[in-house]
């Protein structure tokens, strides 16, 4: 084997490692991801459908959607609505597991708790950051608000949550709403200018799923 022949052997050899330690890095990442995931919805699609089967065709649905879903070019997003115990955070549960399986940065909060968290950090020395959080908010390959419209109606609240949706839709960022809201009610239940953005916003980003009015809370089953 000449020099040539070793060196360009070597890099091969170089690469595959490089790709090796790579995989493990996002498996790891990946498990850690699956295991934040609130207990209720680990079992992600099939358990809801099993335990609800009149979700059967909304999960299938948005298994599609996630099965579509690339990091590597603009998708629309998704904008769930429904009554309150209808699936709705089950079925964007079932779709972040779908896509962290893969490797996918997938990031889920359910609104008025990010709002929380990022006050949280104003006290010296929190961590995460308000940096961090929102950093990883608008960065990800795809961003999961659960639960839009029920956050505080103050300046600051729609601002910053406004920042976040303005952000990731300027950059053509993937983004999953869901909220008890009909995508009108969202963009007229405020004078504010910064809700008024977020509705326009989720119009243009979104498309519109409703969720069927089927009240699964308070069964002895799974809740989604």
């Amino acid at each position: 084997m000449t020099d040539k022949e070793e060196a360009v052997r070597f890099e091969d050899m170089r690469m595959m490692a490089e790709e090796e330690a790579n995989a493990c890095v996002w498996e790891q990442i990946a498990q850690d991801k699956l295991r934040a995931i609130p207990s209720l919805y680990r079992g992600g699609f099939k358990t809801l459908v099993k335990a609800h089967p009149r979700l059967k065709n909304m999960a299938a649905i948005c298994l599609a959607w996630a099965n579509g879903f690339t990091a590597k070019s603009p998708t629309r997003g998704l904008y769930l609505h429904g009554p309150v115990g209808s699936g709705k955070t089950g079925l964007i549960y079932g779709i972040a597991i779908s896509l962290i399986k893969r490797h996918i940065s997938v990031v889920t909060w359910p609104v008025p708790e990010l709002l929380k968290a990022i006050q949280t950090t104003w006290h010296s020395d929190a961590e995460p950051t308000e940096y961090e959080i929102l950093y990883e908010a608008t960065e990800a390959d795809l961003l999961i608000l659960d639960d839009i419209g029920a956050e505080s109606p103050s300046v600051w609240a729609l601002q910053t949550l406004g920042q976040i949706v303005n952000r990731r839709y300027a950059d053509e960022k993937t983004m999953i709403a869901t909220s008890n809201l009909t995508l009108q009610k969202l963009t007229g239940r405020s004078n504010d200018l910064s809700a008024q953005r977020i509705g326009s916003r989720c119009c243009e980003m979104l498309a519109d799923l409703p969720v069927p009015a089927v009240h699964l809370r308070g069964t002895q089953k799974e809740k989604p």
